[in-house]
C-alpha cells in the first residue's frame, strides 16, 4: 500500500499529444513521431512542461518559465526526444528556438 501511494505521488500521467503542440496547420507524419517520442521522454519535473508549436511551417519549443529549476533540463530532454523521433534535424540553442529538419 506505501509503495502504490508513493508511486501515485511521483508519476503523474503522459500528457497527451494535443497537450503537447500548439499548431496552425495540419502536422506533418515526422512531427507526429517527435511528439509521440516527447510523450515517453523523461521530465525532470514530472511534468512534461514543454509546449511545441508548429506554426508557419516552423517548429519550435519552449518553457513558460525557464528560470524555475528543472525547466531548462526539462527542454532539453523534450528536444532531443523530438528530434529522435522525428528522424533526424538539430535544434538552435534557447527556449523558443526553431527546429531544423533534415530529409
Amino acid at each position: 500500500m506505501k509503495e502504490k501511494l508513493i508511486y501515485a505521488m511521483t508519476h503523474q500521467k503522459t500528457k497527451s499529444a494535443q497537450e503537447l503542440y500548439e499548431s496552425d496547420a495540419p502536422i506533418p507524419e515526422w512531427f507526429k513521431s517527435g511528439i509521440s517520442a516527447v510523450q515517453k521522454a523523461p521530465s525532470a519535473v514530472n511534468r512534461q512542461p514543454v509546449t511545441f508549436a508548429y506554426k508557419n511551417g516552423v517548429t519550435s519549443a519552449s518553457v513558460k518559465d525557464i528560470g524555475i529549476s528543472g525547466m531548462a533540463l526539462d527542454l532539453g530532454i523534450a528536444k532531443l526526444h523530438f528530434e529522435l523521433g522525428a528522424g533526424g534535424g538539430s535544434w538552435d540553442w534557447g527556449n523558443g528556438s526553431p527546429y531544423h529538419r533534415t530529409v
